[in-house]
């Protein structure tokens, strides 16, 4: 099973996509990491079995016939190729979805590991104690670990 599905909300409310395709778009990414290419019309396709979908994405999806008419749903707002040949599915993300999650797109393209400023222009600070409101005993400090 699937245990980690990360969605980009603002690109699947852009799509208006719901949160079963949104998994599966994130699903169909990983594809290129562990599916069978086959070069299908000059395009490199993976084999993906909606049977296996079902079982990786079972929060989402129960019937292989949803997880069809979720493909179709991607392919009509192009998000991918879709193709079926001898009766098994293909899969292509398409360039629409290629930044889903990805680092600039999240960091708005600049990387901010390592800074020594957040979002907001403050500088980080590790935490530190807090006080407890113990009767008034400003002696006692609690971690925040």
């Amino acid at each position: 099973m699937e245990h980690k599905i990360i969605i980009d909300q603002d690109t699947a409310k852009h799509y208006g996509l719901n949160k079963n395709e949104a998994a599966l778009v994130c699903f169909c990414l990983r594809l290129p990491y562990w599916a069978t290419p086959v070069r299908i019309d000059g395009r490199t396709y993976y084999f993906i079995a909606r049977s296996k979908v079902v079982k990786e994405l079972s929060y989402f999806y129960e019937k292989e016939d949803t997880v069809r008419r979720a493909f179709n749903t991607l392919k009509r707002k192009k998000l991918i190729h879709y193709k079926k040949k001898k009766g098994l599915d293909y899969v292509c993300p398409t360039r629409r979805i290629e930044h889903w999650n990805s680092f600039e797109k999240i960091f708005g393209g600049e990387k901010k590991f390592g800074t020594s400023e957040n979002k907001f222009g403050k500088a980080n600070k590790a935490p530190g104690p807090v006080k407890t409101g113990d009767s008034g005993n400003s002696s006692k400090i609690n971690s925040t670990y």
